[in-house]
């Protein structure tokens, strides 16, 4: 069984990740921003005591230390950690002249400095792992080569990053087979794309 941290388990593709890995018999550390919400619920109580809501921001990277300082107390290392939590920012419109700075901040903090406090505040349960892996969840609209413009600038731009798609299914099967020298960019099937 393995031990495993999704970040965003509350909802969408986290939550869909977590109850992937629950009913395989994993333990999981859901994040969440607010563990009173009705996917950590609802998750809470159908696998009572291998579901563990662990509650921070991704914003925040004194909140993460010690989220994962808390996480301790539950497991003694990870196996997989699923850096999920993602903000698609809401503009006007997707031209340069469009552009909001504050939306281009809050995308950057949360799609691409969220995931590396995560990494960095779990780090060391990681390294106490089996075989631990990381994966960090992401978009086609972060795909130079795959983008069809007509999206937010601030989520494409942030996205650019990372690169997964969002079949839960397809992507945990990609997941479980990845190694230390598996393609960097790959879609929900495992194809390599380009960055």
């Amino acid at each position: 069984m393995s031990r495993v941290l999704v970040t965003d388990a509350s909802r969408g593709l986290g939550h869909g990740f977590a109850r992937h890995y629950l009913a395989q018999g994993d333990t999981i550390l859901g994040s969440c921003r607010d563990s009173t919400a009705p996917g950590i619920n609802s998750l809470r109580k159908e696998f009572c005591g291998r579901f563990i809501p662990v509650e921070f921001d991704v914003r925040e990277a004194e909140a993460a230390n010690a989220a994962a300082e808390r996480a301790a107390g539950h497991v003694d290392a990870l196996d997989l950690l699923i850096n999920n939590a993602g903000t698609a920012p809401r503009e006007p419109g997707t031209g340069v002249t469009d552009i909001d700075e504050e939306q281009v901040s809050l995308a950057f903090d949360v799609n691409v400095l969220g995931p590396a406090r995560v990494l960095k505040a779990f780090y060391p349960l990681l390294s106490r792992g089996e075989n631990p892996r990381v994966v960090m969840i992401s978009s086609t609209a972060g795909s130079m080569g795959l983008t069809r413009g007509g999206r937010s600038i601030p989520y494409c731009v942030s996205k650019a990053s990372l690169t997964i798609e969002d079949s839960v299914r397809s992507m945990t099967a990609v997941i479980e087979g990845l190694t230390v020298n598996s393609a960097p960019y790959q879609d929900y099937s495992g194809k390599e794309i380009p960055w």
